[in-house]
């Protein structure tokens, strides 16, 4: 295996000085690049009801009051429709409402308060329409439309299916059956940083001051939305503090620039902390599960039907697509698989961090140990003897690394698990009302980097005196993939990562990303863009200096400030007598070979104890093992396992949007009452970080890091809860009050 200089090292971010001094500017904050000073402040009117459709519109009022600019309603929208890759086309504003809260009116005022007066002035008459909120119910005939092709949102109107072999052959020839049902509220992104977007005209081109994880579709989307050449439309989007998968091209971003055509003024429109928690969440999720096994452990037959709830305006992305890796976890001769992603009048649901992963292992891995205490088998044995190797084939190719062994058992050794296991339903400790158990999840996440007409473009130029300036258009969402991708340049020219510029976030160099920063491949997509790209520039530095050398450009390599013969290091030339300008190089991600599935394999373990009299659930420790590849930067991947789990944590035991649906009412969204996790409620938290060598990937990295642990770590409580109380919890989260209603104490 290769030595490498940077690669593999724990750096600490570039930006981490400006982070922590204050320095690092956000959307929105003074000093931003090239911000205006001054601006209009933009405000959304939220629809009262969940599903209407506007009769008549007044905004005479609002707009005859002092301060305010301009106001906009679906009558001022252009007939476009965007957003296609985030959810079914939209028009910013739209004249049939699907859910409470969606945007009906925008005001742009001198003030805030001035906004606000003016929304209370836009008068609206609805008509209201009967509203479906259940996913499963919304796919009747008899359910309210809210589209005219019906509710279902996949492609066809119809759901997708995987299946293979007879199933019910599968279970004839079972020893025992698990049947079960599942059901899991929504879980809101909540991030920290409030969506924030700045638009400005000057002529007929506009620039955006925006907090998003994909500027280049945000980019696609208002040109296509004002009929620009993509040249006249300008994104700048520096840092962006956090996301957990939501911040794509959205609504209010078309709004605020919509405000500003019309105000002949910059515009920022920044939402409300109710706003952020409300109308964004992960869809929540019905599902049926019957699973057979043979005594002896062997799977036989799965039959899964999952009902998505997207919201209003969702589709099958984030959905039923994950059905791609669900079906190759575990091997079943015997298999169907359905999944529905159903438009129900709720908040449009946007992929979150691990998209429907955690919410589908809550359901198959309780399932899966239900299985396996009814053939008397140890959780890890039973997994073990029913999951992929490396080189196991399937339909759709053949998988590449995959130690699944390696990360059961270090995985275990890190919990305690020969001591803490004590059997299904069984706890290692019982003192009074208190019990104490362990227990365990497993998932196969992503692991592939996208080919280059999804990831990003890089330039990459070597300037005379060795130093690189490299311009790329991916998107750092606070994962340290800036850093990341400088040391991947600075492994390339084996020079010292401070002899690298980085320059992203701002689409005016005309680099492409149409994936963004989405389901944690933005570091391996970058990485490949970059090698890509220093592969270009090598090959034109080499033609300059081959003559120079004596030998022909393919004998040429270039390290350290040098240029040098493959075979002769010793004969060498310093770069800067080589080189009397800069050379550039072009690159772009890069995709492994058709037939290739690279994977990661996934297993946590949840140490919990639970009140008995209380139904408290307390985290007491918990560890996340993981064969992730090359670990470009361990730190930042120890992070990000981290993080991933403890938002999973939450999904576990707390989160739960309430809305009052009769009185049309959030009654939660704000942070006293929405319980999102503290650092006095996550445990103690382990990495295990198993670093096979993926021959796919860029140095030997996988990707996927920053979601996989928040795939099944709620799945992994749910079992060590099951194990400490002896009766399984199939509603998530897993609250107090649930937990004694299953006692019978409700």
């Amino acid at each position: 295996m290769a030595e490498f200089k940077v690669i593999g090292k724990s750096y600490p971010r570039i930006e981490s000085i400006d982070k922590v001094t204050g320095k690092a500017k956000y959307a929105g904050d003074k000093g931003y690049p090239e911000l205006p000073e001054k601006f209009l402040y933009g405000k959304i009117l939220g629809s009262p009801h969940h599903h209407a459709i506007i009769k008549s519109i007044d905004t005479s009022k609002a707009e005859s009051l002092p301060g305010v600019k301009a106001v906009i309603t679906y009558k001022d929208c252009p007939p476009v429709k965007i957003m296609e890759h985030e959810q079914r086309p939209t028009s910013p504003l739209e004249k049939h409402i699907r859910y409470l809260g969606e945007p009906v009116a925008a005001v742009a005022a001198e003030t805030p308060e001035i906004a606000e007066e003016a929304l209370s002035l836009i008068d609206v008459e609805y008509e209201v329409l009967p509203a479906v909120f259940d996913p499963e119910e919304a796919t009747k005939p008899e359910a309210p439309k809210l589209w005219p092709d019906g509710n279902i949102a996949d492609p066809g109107g119809r759901p997708i299916v995987i299946e293979w072999g007879d199933i019910e052959k599968g279970f004839a020839s079972s020893d025992v059956i698990v049947e079960e049902s599942f059901v899991h509220a929504a879980q809101p992104h909540a991030p920290l940083q409030l969506s924030i977007c700045t638009a400005a005209w000057n002529g007929d081109q506009l620039t955006v001051w925006v907090s998003t994880q994909t500027p280049s579709r945000v980019w696609l989307d208002l040109s296509k939305l004002f009929s620009l050449p993509m040249s006249k439309v300008r994104v700048i989007n520096k840092m962006t503090a956090g996301s957990q998968g939501y911040r794509y091209s959205e609504r209010y971003m078309a709004i605020a620039a919509l405000l500003s055509k019309k105000a002949h003024a910059p515009v920022k429109i920044e939402l409300t902390r109710k706003e952020e928690i409300m109308l964004k969440s992960r869809y929540s999720l019905k599902q049926y599960i019957k699973a057979g096994a043979k005594n002896d452990g062997t799977l036989m037959s799965i039959h899964w039907r999952a009902f998505f709830d997207v919201g209003g305006y969702g589709h099958w992305i984030g959905g039923t697509i994950f059905w791609l890796d669900f079906p190759i976890e575990y091997i079943f001769p015997n298999a169907r698989f359905e999944g529905y992603d159903v438009n129900v009048n709720l908040v449009t649901k946007r992929p979150f961090r691990s998209v429907p992963y955690p919410g589908l292992t809550f359901g198959i891995e309780q399932v899966i140990d239900e299985l396996a205490e009814k053939v008397g088998m140890d959780p890890i044995e039973f997994r073990l003897k029913n999951t992929p190797r490396t080189g196991s084939e399937f339909p759709t190719g053949k998988l590449s690394t995959y130690d699944i062994e390696e990360v059961f058992r270090r995985g275990a050794e890190m919990i305690g698990w020969k001591e803490k296991w004590k059997g299904f339903g069984k706890p290692y400790y019982a003192k009074g009302s208190k019990r104490r158990a362990v227990g365990l999840a497993y998932t196969m996440y992503l692991g592939e980097p996208y080919g280059p007409e999804y990831g990003p473009d890089a330039l990459l130029t070597v300037c005379p005196d060795g130093s690189i300036d490299l311009q790329i258009s991916v998107s750092d969402i606070g994962t340290g993939t800036i850093t990341a991708i400088a040391q991947v340049a600075a492994e390339e020219f084996g020079v010292s990562i401070e002899d690298i510029r980085v320059s992203w976030g701002d689409t005016s160099n005309g680099l492409f990303d149409l994936h963004g920063a989405n389901a944690s491949r933005e570091a391996i997509n970058g990485a490949w863009a970059v090698i890509e790209a220093a592969k270009d520039a090598k090959n034109k530095i080499a033609r300059i200096a081959a003559p120079l050398l004596g030998v022909k450009p393919e004998e040429v390599e270039i390290s350290n400030k040098k240029v040098f013969v493959k075979t002769a290091p010793e004969k060498s030339i310093p770069l800067n007598k080589v080189l009397k300008h800069s050379i550039t190089g072009s690159g772009h991600a890069k995709a492994p070979p058709k037939g290739i599935l690279i994977k990661d394999p996934v297993v946590q373990f949840a140490d919990v104890e639970v009140d008995l009299e209380t139904g408290e659930v307390t985290l007491l420790n918990h560890v996340v093992a993981s064969d992730i590849g090359k670990a470009l930067n361990p730190a930042f991947v120890e992070c990000q396992l981290i993080g991933g789990a403890t938002t999973s944590m939450g999904y576990a035991i707390s989160e739960e949007p309430i809305i009052d649906k009769e009185n049309r009412a959030f009654l939660n969204a704000n942070y006293l009452d929405y319980k999102v996790l503290t650092s006095l409620d996550i445990p103690k938290t382990d990495v295990v970080i198993i670093e096979s060598h993926e021959p796919y990937g860029p140095y030997g990295a996988k990707a996927g890091v920053g979601e996989q642990a928040t795939a099944n770590a709620a799945a992994a409580i749910a079992n060590a809860i099951y194990n400490a109380i002896g009766v399984r919890i199939k509603e998530g989260p897993i609250t107090p009050d649930r937990i004694l209603k299953a006692l019978g104490r409700g």
